[in-house]
């Protein structure tokens, strides 16, 4: 690791956290950076380079940095996002950490806004979301100007806000949780900083890992519904040929989005120089790079049978078919039922081994006829929406027309088209099973249910109707018990239903999986003490 250059400032309000794993190709960002109105020592510029590269393009707003470390990792590597986190978070003296794309475009007034907010939210976590336009003729980059950014070519421009912001049936995917990421630095510290397990290397990872945690930790996820990122096109925005760690299908971390069901706030992999400072104590930077590290980045781990099974042993809780496995230390694993855990019951069982675990809850599930009439009409579900959601972008698209400028016609060979017809499959297989495990977990629990009258008042919350259909469902055949049930399909509608319960904490409400995975942050502090997540 080097340092090219460190940081002089002596207690700035904000510490800015820049990326790169030698792809980036213009560092514009920095250009606007220069222009904000919040003083310039008032905030302070950290860039991490995870390879060896020093940017010809980086050098020319050199002037712009306050520190630069280059982590020299082996090219053969895979990138590894959160450890860079990490990294930036141990330079910073900033009391407020901003994690933002370095190729994106802000306006003069986003540094204030970001301390604005703090000043008046302090317990908070902020997202700013980002304006996205296709249109090739800004690339190379080229300044074009914010109207024209909102302009033609936009794919997420609605009356003035983000397609994110404004259509709230599913914010988890619509809003872009990478654009801009801002948190207090004792907040990240407190939480361990970002989670440096192998799951996260390459492609699927992201700050809204800290963000779940924090949620976890009490602070309140909040989207600005006034300032924005502005992106512009460039090749090499998706993910195909990326390493990809476990994820929903839609390219959101399944490591991370059950951190919301164990409701832990501690990373599974902690960074040493981040646990000093955790706890108090003096941290290095020799700390920072673990010898681990740089084994789980190269490719021939990645690709081995043995990702899996050190991915198992360095979880320190696993979701596992509708049960919770805690790891304890030097004494076993804990297996409890996601209900149990939830109503603070003691564990069924304390096991030596991961794998006795695993296999005294295969012995509780006997649910396969159960688990495939889910699954099948998971995918029915999932290939109507497809077909809708393919529908309504046509109707889109002739309501206004696409700027010419983006059609750029591409010559893919017959190879390259039964490629990326496989990668579309394989992501469909992900989702669906993902939205699945979510249908599994409840129909389990639910079933303890029966052994457990005393319950029986309680009031399920689902998100859309494919899990309410199938839960009525098995209510009438009594494979489960018939309790009240409640289905939220935007996120306005679950908090103003929600409002509504608080008067009625004394019912326990059993949430799916899904449902809370999409709406998190919008059950308030006194409601999520009366819930439990399946």
């Amino acid at each position: 690791m080097k340092i090219l250059k460190e940081s002089a400032r002596i207690k700035p309000k904000i510490s800015l956290v820049l990326l790169d794993w030698s792809v980036r190709e213009s560092f514009h960002f920095l250009h606007y950076l220069g222009e904000q109105t919040l003083p310039r020592d008032q905030f302070e510029v950290i860039f991490v380079e995870y390879y060896a590269t020093i940017s010809s393009e980086l050098k020319v707003f050199e002037h712009q940095l306050d520190s630069w470390v280059i982590l020299d990792m082996p090219v053969s590597s895979y990138y590894h996002k959160h450890l860079m986190y990490n990294v930036g978070l141990f330079y910073a003296k900033g009391d407020i950490i901003v994690i933002c794309d370095s190729d994106a475009m802000v306006k003069p007034g986003f540094l204030q806004t970001i301390v604005s907010h703090f000043e008046s939210h302090p317990s908070s976590v902020l997202h700013l979301d980002q304006f996205r336009n296709n249109r090739r003729d800004f690339y190379p980059f080229n300044y074009p100007s914010f109207e024209e950014v909102e302009g033609e070519g936009c794919i997420n421009y609605i009356k003035g806000k983000t397609e994110g912001l404004v259509l709230a049936d599913d914010p988890l995917h619509r809003r872009n949780y990478g654009a801009c990421f801002c948190a207090k630095r004792e907040d990240l510290i407190a939480i361990g900083g970002a989670d440096e397990h192998v799951d996260f290397v390459g492609y699927i990872c992201g700050p809204y890992d800290l963000t779940l945690r924090l949620i976890n930790l009490g602070r309140a996820e909040v989207w600005h519904e006034t300032e924005f990122l502005y992106h512009t096109w460039h090749p090499g925005q998706a993910g195909e040929n990326n390493y990809l760690g476990p994820h929903d299908g839609r390219h959101l971390s399944t490591t991370s989005l059950e951190m919301l069901v164990t409701r832990a706030t501690e990373p599974h992999v902690k960074n040493k120089a981040i646990a000093a400072l955790q706890r108090g104590d003096e941290a290095t930077e020799k700390e920072l790079i673990h010898s681990e590290t740089e084994q789980v980045t190269r490719p021939e781990f990645l690709t081995s049978a043995d990702v899996k099974v050190h991915a198992e042993n360095t979880y320190h809780t696993l979701v596992y078919k509708g049960f919770l496995i805690q790891k304890k230390q030097d004494q076993g694993y804990e297996v409890y039922s996601l209900l149990e855990k939830g109503l603070h019951l003691k564990a069924r069982n304390v096991l030596p081994s991961l794998a006795e675990a695993k296999k005294s809850v295969d012995f509780n599930v006997r649910t396969k006829v159960l688990t495939c009439f889910s699954l099948c009409l998971t995918y029915l579900y999932r290939i109507k929406k497809a077909l809708h959601n393919r529908k309504q972008k046509k109707q889109r698209e002739q309501a206004q027309p696409i700027y010419p400028s983006t059609e750029i016609p591409q010559k893919i060979t017959k190879r390259e088209m039964i490629k990326k017809m496989f990668y579309r499959v394989k992501q469909l297989r992900a989702e669906v099973y993902w939205l699945n495990a979510s249908t599994h977990s409840l129909i389990m629990n639910l079933r303890l249910l029966k052994k457990k009258p005393e319950f029986n008042h309680a009031q399920l919350l689902v998100h859309g109707r494919r899990e309410e259909v199938i839960m009525k469902f098995l209510f009438f055949l009594r494979i489960v018990p018939a309790i009240k049930i409640k289905r939220f399909d935007t996120f306005d509608e679950m908090r103003r239903i929600c409002a509504a319960q608080e008067e009625q904490v004394s019912i326990l409400f059993l949430v799916s999986r899904e449902l809370y995975f999409q709406f998190a942050s919008g059950f308030s502090q006194s409601l999520a003490k009366s819930l439990v997540v399946l």
